[in-house]
């Protein structure tokens, strides 16, 4: 990987884990972006609690928050990076909603020759952030577990992680972090977060970094109805604004190709697969370790005792404290489909 941070302390720590805590904000740069934030009056249209001022339609307040986001934030990071460049930003907000998971997932591949070069987000809190509010947590690691190109849209693009959410979830570490504190991590980690069951709104900042002489580059799944080839197009920081997920998503059904972009050359689309236990054995040779206290509550969220039996059913002797449960409710919860659901609605 091409030298990312001026740190060489962190780049080796993330180069190993693919994530990593960071100052970022001070008190008054915080109350700037909340202050912003609050002005806009951004909704959440799509019900579920989870969304990103980049999804929204107006792009004109999608470029809005751009600049901003750009003017508060980058001058304190330049001391962080070793000749990086930024491609985008915004407001990451989660509502109070009980149910409200964003599944374990990998974010878009951004650049071309990944490997060498790599893309990066810096998820800053604007407020103190924990389990019960739905802080970010990743995996961590796991941006080394597999190589292979993250196309759009979602969900019609397959991805190796879709049949994988219930063995892995347990492994998710949450990060707390105090207001203007960041989340960095690698594009390729696992990363979720488990609902917000507070009544306050979970309000963070995102932006992507890449090393400045990385070539920006988007993967189209190609709109044939095979969903076995990949469109590879050269893209700037413009790209992100105009196209959002649920445009590229109409734009698929629709059978249309990105037109105002140049096509870079057309790939395989082929998906790594693994069995849970290969995908257990990675996230554990990582030194991933199962998080209690993240089961303990979607059980009871869920209505589930964490052993994965309903309260009114007669429970077996617990497992040790050290050991993972025998079956995780995630596991016997029979509407398996909440993750899916989650899932479309998050990305149509």
């Amino acid at each position: 990987m091409k030298k990312l941070f001026t740190d060489p302390v962190l780049q080796a720590q993330f180069e190993q884990d693919g994530v990593l805590k960071l100052k970022v904000l001070h008190d008054e740069q915080v109350a700037t972006l909340l202050e912003f934030y609050s002005s806009l009056g951004i909704k959440d249209d799509k019900g579920f609690g989870f969304h990103v001022s980049m999804d929204k339609q107006d792009k004109a307040l999608v470029r809005r928050v751009v600049d901003k986001i750009y003017e508060v934030v980058l001058p304190a990071t330049e001391s962080v990076f070793s000749d990086a460049k930024v491609f985008t930003a915004s407001f990451v907000i989660k509502e109070p909603n009980p149910k409200g998971v964003v599944p374990i997932h990998q974010d878009w591949s951004f650049v071309d020759q990944e490997g060498e070069y790599n893309s990066i987000t810096v998820w800053i809190a604007l407020v103190d952030m924990n389990i019960d509010i739905g802080t970010l947590g990743a995996i961590k690691g796991s941006h080394n577990f597999f190589q292979h190109t993250r196309p759009s849209p979602s969900p019609q693009a397959s991805t190796p992680l879709a049949n994988q959410q219930f063995p892995l979830f347990p492994y998710l570490k949450t990060l707390d972090v105090k207001a203007g504190e960041a989340i960095v991590f690698d594009n390729r980690t696992f990363h979720a977060s488990p609902p917000n069951t507070t009544d306050r709104v979970r309000v963070a900042v995102g932006l992507g970094f890449t090393q400045s002489d990385a070539q920006l580059c988007h993967y189209y799944l190609k709109p044939d109805g095979n969903k076995n080839r990949l469109l590879k197009y050269k893209v700037d920081e413009d790209f992100f604004i105009k196209y959002d997920n649920a445009r590229l998503s109409a734009m698929y059904d629709q059978g249309k190709l990105i037109e105002d972009y140049e096509l870079m050359e057309e790939v395989e689309y082929k998906l790594p697969t693994f069995t849970n236990e290969q995908m257990l054995d990675m996230v554990k040779g990582s030194g991933n370790l199962m998080n209690l206290p993240l089961i303990e509550k979607l059980a009871v969220i869920f209505n589930y005792n964490p052993d994965g039996s309903k309260p009114e059913e007669k429970q077996e002797i617990p497992s040790p404290i050290n050991e993972p449960p025998k079956k995780p409710f995630w596991q016997v919860y029979t509407p398996i489909n909440i993750l899916k659901e989650i899932h479309y609605r998050l990305t149509r």
